[in-house]
Order: C-alpha cells, then sequence, then structure tokens
C-alpha cells in the first residue's frame, strides 16, 4: 500500500508541475510602413517579467518571428535601433491549444 501511495505523490507532483509551466507559441511578424510600402523590421523580442526583462528571441531579417511564451496575459517589447531607439510594449493573451498570432506594425514617432 505504501508503494502505491508514493506512486500516487509521485504521478501528482509530476502532473502538477507540467500544468504550472504551461507554454504556447507565438508567431507573428514586425514591419513599419515607409513610403506606402511594407518593410520587415530585424529587432529582439523582450518579454518584460516580475522580475525585470527577458530576452525570449529575435525577428528574422523579413520579419517574422515564433517565440514561446507562457499561458495567459504577457507583456512583450519590441525595440527597434533603426526608427531612433523606439520601443513599443505590446499586451498579448496566450491561449494554450490556439494558434497565436500577431502582427505588429511599429510607428514612427508623431504617428497614430
Amino acid at each position: 500500500m505504501k508503494k502505491f501511495s508514493f506512486l500516487i505523490i509521485i504521478f501528482a507532483s509530476l502532473l502538477g508541475s507540467n500544468l504550472m509551466a504551461q507554454t504556447a507559441n507565438l508567431k507573428g511578424k514586425v514591419y513599419r510602413v515607409f513610403d506606402g510600402t511594407e518593410e520587415p523590421l530585424y529587432m529582439p523580442i523582450i518579454l518584460l517579467t516580475e522580475n525585470g526583462m527577458q530576452r525570449i528571441g529575435q525577428t528574422n531579417f523579413d520579419g517574422t518571428y515564433s517565440v514561446e511564451l507562457p499561458i495567459g496575459e504577457n507583456k512583450l517589447v519590441f525595440r527597434n535601433t533603426a526608427m531612433y531607439l523606439r520601443t513599443d510594449t505590446v499586451d498579448i493573451m496566450i491561449s494554450a491549444g490556439m494558434a497565436n498570432t500577431l502582427d505588429y506594425q511599429m510607428k514612427a514617432d508623431g504617428e497614430l
């Protein structure tokens, strides 16, 4: 009986830690519109956490990215050195088992 109880405790702890550490993939592209043309942006992608900032990815030269994020609400930071160190913070809700996509257009200063 003790062995059975021990196995149940091990199984429950593994299941609980697996549920708490759930992540999902977020894909998309980052771009700007310049003279009516969409231009991809190459930049780091940063996740704001309770402990500060954590670099989680990088866009490719075509502006696309794919990162793993925790399930729930997240804050991403896009920082572009080509646009005078423009930094945008974006709130995104990540859902389990769904296609999470975020295409983001960075705007120049003074643009709405």
